[in-house]
């Protein structure tokens, strides 16, 4: 597969040191294990004797573990309750309160000024006034301490809409107060006489006036980036608020809300080791200018959040040792404790006992314009060359933000498409930002042309796509009736020239763009198609989501395991980085697969005489992707490969979850022979590739990349017939050795066989004994990946060609 690498992918080998570390800034203190999945965390202290406490979620109930020696948390008693995998904890002065969102507990209370695994407790249904609705399940609560109302959320009563309880009076039984609007929500957050709502099934947070809980007033709301707002907490003085989205790559966001009635959007944060990768945040919190969030897969995160519109990694923790993406690792994080410690739960690692160094960013900023005419420059990549490597890009204003925990002198990397790269030194202090304006100067616009012919006769191809790509930008262009082609305006540099049409071999070259340059391209009659230029494949989409997309392919992971591919397939004699994938949303993991339904991709005809009138069989050969999991049942969805051809539609092979044919979650590389299937030559072929989702709650995708036919010929001598002479290579496509058997004619004298490539270079001669008219030879082992032609001469004649592809 030809690549294109950018800085910002140079860059990626500087972050690889920290994508593989456990820890960053933070050290483990303590850790307890235990034989149930956890769910949420939260902290008391005991005044008293100053001891710190860990209150632990877990499957069958309340754990609480003594951190009188923060190095071994110890469990001091443990409160059974309805099994349930969400639980959620508060504190109010020597109370603890825990609501879970299965079975029928209601609230559990429980009086923590007594002795350690004595500790009274009761489960209370507390009511709704004036209705006959009781507390039986709510996922979250809050308790305002400076009102002494706790507020239940998510409930089964009120339609999940916040319900408020008076605590001052008797803390061990909470009095009915009022009702919030009746929207389900997630979580909640209180401070001041504001209620911050997570109304995650409107995926909206909320912010209500309740400083009279009679009168509760809506202020404001806000779609969040993922429209799934599960939690939300604010700085202290709150006028900023941080909201993460439960959804796979979702950020942790940040809002300006000193107009409540307008929240205003200022910054995403996503740690750097995992973009892409289907990691997703689960609850944040502030403290003293830093968000604390639980981000499971990734573990713990600690963000400086000291300038709310440049969120950046400061720390972390990963509790999680599996794979990213997915339901699994950090689910809560309490970083309240007296201490300092931070307590983090992992959903099936135990409680962690975490020391973390908490560190200001250094921070960079400016802006950067155009050299020609001032303008702001939108979309400038921003790289700090350091061991962190934070990369930013410039807004529509040409600013850019950027920062990293390491203070020094450091190289900066400006880049843009159609520009000229800049690199200026600058220094970064912890806890300041660096001011740096640049200004761009513009790339020279050029003219150049080129021809495309056939290899095979140097005929011009009318029609053929040429697609130049590179970091300056991406230009297409077509060729005339004479084969020739032209760009007038495209800016010079490097690029990857790509060019096809459908009964061509697509090939490319390296071209470096300067004025006056002319290029050339031959292409082999044939097919072999690695979508990088679009040569009229088509689709019948007959499903909900998941339609065939020829795209650079955007992945999705669930609990470890790729589900959509996240590039197309490396095999050798691909080119470019497009496949053609179902569904390329991105996002959730079920956002845009294939769901009820069929989606077909079907070739362009295929017309075989191309290949002349000496070729004896054909072998198809391509990369697929397939996977088909999840759910609560055995996965039952289906890829299919078929050819269409003198009327006949056959199915060649299937792909499904369980068959020993079958690989998951990789491209894999696959063919088969025309004649084992009762095609003729002669036949109009068409190629289909059918996804489809046949049952419900599975996840399924599909792909398809790296298409094409290779011939196998006979002599046209009319000494030797089909029967006195074969070749057969096996494997191929072939990522090692080629193996050859051969069988020529009894007239041999003398038979060579020879690797010849692209541009007509014999690259290896093998002479086969003359005397021995059957046999295997191995070849093509040192040859680099690609196309190219094996060629028997059989007494100075060629008398077959082969297509090999290295992989």
């Amino acid at each position: 597969m030809t690549r294109l690498f950018t800085l910002a992918a140079l860059l990626l080998v500087a972050l690889s040191s920290v994508s593989s570390q456990v820890a960053f800034n933070t050290t483990l203190r303590g850790q307890l294990q235990y034989s149930q999945s956890l769910n949420d965390i939260w902290g008391y202290v005991d005044q008293v004797n100053n001891i710190e406490y860990a209150l632990v979620g877990t499957r069958t109930g309340l754990s609480i573990v003594s951190l009188e020696d923060h190095d071994n948390p110890v469990e001091v008693q443990f409160i059974e309750g309805d099994a349930s995998t969400w639980r959620d904890m508060k504190t109010y002065g020597n109370y603890a309160y825990t609501t879970t969102d299965t079975g029928d507990d209601g609230l559990l209370i429980v009086d923590m000024s007594g002795t350690p695994g004595e500790f009274e407790f009761q489960y209370l249904n507390l009511p709704i006034a004036g209705s006959n609705e009781i507390l039986l399940t709510a996922h979250n609560l809050y308790i305002d301490v400076p009102t002494d109302i706790l507020y239940i959320s998510g409930g089964n009563y009120n339609g999940g809409g916040m319900v408020l309880y008076d605590l001052k009076a008797d803390p061990f039984n909470p009095e009915f107060i009022a009702t919030a609007p009746n929207i389900y929500a997630h979580d909640v957050y209180v401070q001041d006489d504001v209620m911050y709502s997570s109304e995650i099934g409107l995926g909206r947070l909320a912010i209500y006036d309740v400083t009279d809980p009679s009168d509760i007033i809506e202020l404001g709301t806000r779609i969040t980036p993922f429209s799934f707002c599960h939690n939300a907490w604010t700085t202290a003085d709150a006028q900023y608020i941080f909201t993460t989205d439960e959804r796979a790559d979702a950020p942790t966001a940040a809002y300006d809300i000193s107009d409540p009635n307008n929240p205003i959007l200022i910054d995403e944060f996503r740690p750097n080791r995992s973009v892409g990768e289907g990691v997703i945040p689960h609850n944040t919190h502030v403290l003293d200018g830093y968000l604390i969030t639980s981000h499971y897969t990734d573990g713990l995160e600690i963000v400086d959040a000291s300038v709310p519109s440049n969120l950046i990694e400061v720390g972390f923790y990963d509790t999680w040792s599996g794979g990213s993406g997915g339901f699994n690792g950090c689910w809560g994080a309490y970083p309240f404790l007296p201490s300092g410690l931070v307590l983090a739960t992992d959903i099936s690692n135990g409680l962690f006992v975490i020391e973390v160094d908490y560190q200001r960013a250094a921070r960079l900023a400016g802006n950067v314009t155009d050299a020609s005419n001032g303008n702001n420059i939108n979309n400038v990549t921003v790289s700090v060359l350091s061991a962190e490597g934070p990369i930013a890009f410039t807004d529509a204003s040409g600013d850019y933000q950027a920062g990293q925990v390491d203070a020094g002198t450091f190289d900066v990397v400006f880049s843009a498409s159609g520009y000229l790269s800049q690199t200026v030194s600058v220094d970064l202090i912890q806890g300041e930002v660096a001011d740096l304006d640049v200004v761009l100067s513009p790339l020279e616009v050029v003219a150049i042309s080129g021809n495309v012919t056939n290899a095979f006769d140097n005929s011009p191809i009318e029609g053929a796509t040429v697609l130049f790509e590179g970091f300056n930008g991406t230009f297409e262009a077509t060729t005339d009736a004479n084969g020739n082609v032209s760009l007038n305006s495209i800016f010079t540099g490097d690029y990857t020239v790509y060019a096809a049409q459908w009964g061509f071999q697509n090939e490319a070259l390296e071209f470096t763009v300067a004025a006056g340059e002319e290029f050339s391209i031959q292409l082999e009659p044939g097919y072999r198609d690695g979508f990088v230029i679009d040569q009229g494949w088509t689709n019948q989409f007959l499903a909900e989501t998941g339609e065939w997309t020829r795209a650079r392919p955007v992945g999705t992971t669930n609990g470890g395991e790729q589900v959509a591919p996240g590039n197309d397939s490396e095999n050798g004699g691909d080119l470019g980085q497009r496949a053609y994938v179902t569904g390329n949303a991105g996002g959730g993991v079920g956002d845009d697969d294939i769901d009820d339904g069929i989606v077909r991709l079907l070739s362009p005809p295929i017309d075989l005489a191309i290949y002349g009138p000496n070729a004896s069989d054909f072998i198809f050969n391509f990369d697929y992707w397939f996977y088909n999991g999840g759910g609560g049942s055995a996965p039952d969805d289906i890829l299919t490969i078929s050819l269409a051809g003198g009327g006949n539609i056959v199915d060649i092979t299937e792909y499904a979850t369980g068959n020993p044919n079958t690989t998951s979650s990789a491209w894999v590389a696959d063919s088969f022979r025309l004649s084992d299937f009762g095609f003729s030559a002669d036949d109009l072929l068409q190629f289909i590739v059918t996804a489809e989702d046949t049952g419900e709650g599975h996840l399924s995708e599909a792909g398809l990349d790296n298409f094409s036919i290779t011939a196998e010929f006979i002599s046209s001598n009319e000494d030797f017939t089909a029967a006195d002479l074969s070749v057969a290579v096996f494997p191929n496509p072939s990522s090692d050795l080629f193996n050859v058997s051969y069988s020529l004619p009894s007239l041999t004298d003398a038979a060579t066989l020879k690797v010849i490539d692209l541009q007509g270079r014999q690259l290896q001669l093998f002479e086969l004994a003359n005397d021995v008219t059957n046999g295997t030879i191995s070849l093509g082992g040192t040859l680099p990946a690609g196309s190219y032609s094996l060629l028997l001469e059989v007494n100075g004649e060629a008398v077959s060609t082969t297509t090999i592809i290295k992989q």
